[in-house]
This record gives structure tokens, C-alpha cells and sequence, in this order.
């Protein structure tokens, strides 16, 4: 009886630690990916990421059976000792939570405080799991099914970001003051909006949106100067739904999948409009 006990503590764990290396790889695959499309590629080879994706798995099934040859013969419920390793599972696993939640805060209030808060969490927890361990049964499975609840706080941290950060939020702004921009595309009117900008109008999203000001042609000759972008001067239709007016300035700057910016200046009306994407 014991050792069917033992028999299926080990498959217990040989599953668990499995799903763990899937989840694993499914979050740093997904990590290598949004930090490539961040970098400004839109295409990543497919072999490339199968490539990864086998190697990851590779090292996350080796630390599969490293914790199961260590952990996996010992008795079902051994006796309870001072464990800082599941401790500090459990700690981080509510920290990376917490983390969450206050990461949306930031992203709804655009208050830095929260964020602030929550980079410290993953730190300050790892005192009272070492200093101050609770007592477990030294139990594989139980490492294997607290090591889950941490890979899955994870994945719910770093998705949630992720998505946050790809959908963005409403923004809306008019006025003659760049600076009045939501926080959250200030950037926009530091880098896109020349000095001098009057009736800006800017709605959309923080990860895409479209804005239109009022600019005199000695500021957008500043701009020009000042900007590291290559404005061409348009004098006749570009295609057939170019109905001008004539002449203007342009510039594009986009990728395959959609993201980039394009920036036109009117010279007849004194009319600068853009828009931007990060997707």
C-alpha cells in the first residue's frame, strides 16, 4: 500500500512539474517575443521561435527530473520541518499578486506610487521567508504544486501587463499646451507636436492614437530643423485619393504590422496632423 502511495506521489509530480516547464516556456517565449516587437520588428521567424521554444522546454523538463530524483522518493507525508524554499514560493507567489493589482492602480490613476510599491514587493517578502520560515512537510509534490502557484502568479503578472500595455486607455485632450497631455502620451507632444503648437486636439488610445494643431510655417521650419525626421515635400497627388491641398509636408514611419507614426504638415492652412501606433 505504501509503495502505491509512493507510485502515484511520483506521477503527482512528474505532471505538476511538467505543466510547471510548459508554463515556464509559455512565459518566456511570450517575454522573448513582446520584447523583440518592442524593439521595433515585426516578424518573428518561425523557426526562431520553435527553436527557443525546444530549448527552454529542454531545460525546464531537466529541472523537472532533477526535482523529481530528489524529491520524489521520499515518503508521501514526511516528517514537518522548517522548509525556507516553500516559504519563499508561497510569499512570492502572493507578492507577484499583489504586484499585480497595484500595477493596475498605476495604470488607471497615473500615480508612480503603486508601482513604486509593487517593485519592492518580490524583495521585501523574501525577509520573512528566510529569516522567519514557516514549517512544511519536505514533500515534492507539495515544492512541485507551490512552485505552480507561483508560475502562475507570474504568467497573470506578466500577461496582465502585457495586455494593458498593448490595449492602453482612452486618452482625450484640447488645448494650446502640450504639457497638458494625459502622462501617459506627454511623450508624444515632446517628440511629434512642434513648439508653438496651438489647438491641439488629440484622442484615441495611449497605444494609438490621433491628434491635428495649428502650426505657424517659421515653427514647423524649427521643427523640421530640430527633429531628426525626413519631411518630403509634396506638390502633386501621391495616388488618386491625394486630394491635397498642395504643397505639403510628409512623413511615414511605419511597420508590417501597422505601428509607427505619420506626421503632415499643411502649408496653405498651417495645419500639422498625426497619428501614432504601437501595433
Amino acid at each position: 500500500m505504501n509503495r502505491l502511495r509512493i507510485f502515484f506521489d511520483w506521477i503527482s509530480l512528474i505532471v505538476t512539474v511538467i505543466f510547471v516547464s510548459l508554463a515556464m516556456v509559455f512565459v518566456v517565449v511570450s517575454a522573448l517575443v513582446a520584447a523583440v516587437l518592442a524593439m521595433g520588428f515585426s516578424r518573428i521567424p518561425d523557426s526562431a521561435v520553435l527553436i527557443a521554444a525546444i530549448v527552454l522546454l529542454a531545460a525546464a523538463l531537466s529541472v523537472c527530473i532533477f526535482l523529481t530524483r530528489k524529491f520524489g522518493r521520499r515518503k508521501p507525508v514526511p516528517e514537518e520541518n522548517v522548509s525556507r524554499g516553500q516559504c519563499l514560493l508561497q510569499w512570492e507567489t502572493l507578492a507577484f499578486l499583489l504586484f499585480y493589482l497595484l500595477f493596475v492602480a498605476a495604470f488607471l490613476t497615473d500615480l508612480d506610487w503603486p508601482v513604486l510599491t509593487g517593485l519592492s514587493l518580490p524583495v521585501v517578502v523574501l525577509i520573512p521567508a528566510l529569516v522567519f520560515p514557516f514549517r512544511y512537510p519536505r514533500n515534492g509534490f507539495r515544492t512541485a504544486v507551490r512552485s505552480i502557484g507561483l508560475a502562475g502568479a507570474f504568467s497573470i503578472f506578466f500577461w496582465g501587463v502585457l495586455i494593458l500595455g498593448r490595449t492602453g486607455k482612452p486618452v482625450f485632450h484640447q488645448g494650446d499646451d502640450p504639457a497638458g497631455l494625459p502622462r501617459s502620451v506627454q511623450w508624444i507632444g515632446k517628440i511629434f507636436i512642434p513648439d508653438g503648437a496651438v489647438g491641439i486636439d488629440l484622442r484615441g488610445r495611449s497605444t494609438a492614437c490621433q491628434w491635428s494643431c495649428r502650426v505657424s510655417e517659421p515653427d514647423f521650419r524649427k521643427f523640421r530643423t530640430r527633429c531628426a525626421f525626413e519631411f518630403q515635400k509634396v506638390e502633386k497627388p501621391r495616388h488618386f485619393a491625394d486630394k491635397g491641398p498642395f504643397p505639403y509636408y510628409f512623413y511615414e514611419d511605419r511597420h508590417r504590422n501597422g505601428g509607427g507614426v505619420t506626421l503632415r504638415y499643411d502649408v496653405t492652412n498651417q495645419r500639422m496632423t498625426g497619428s501614432y501606433a504601437t501595433h
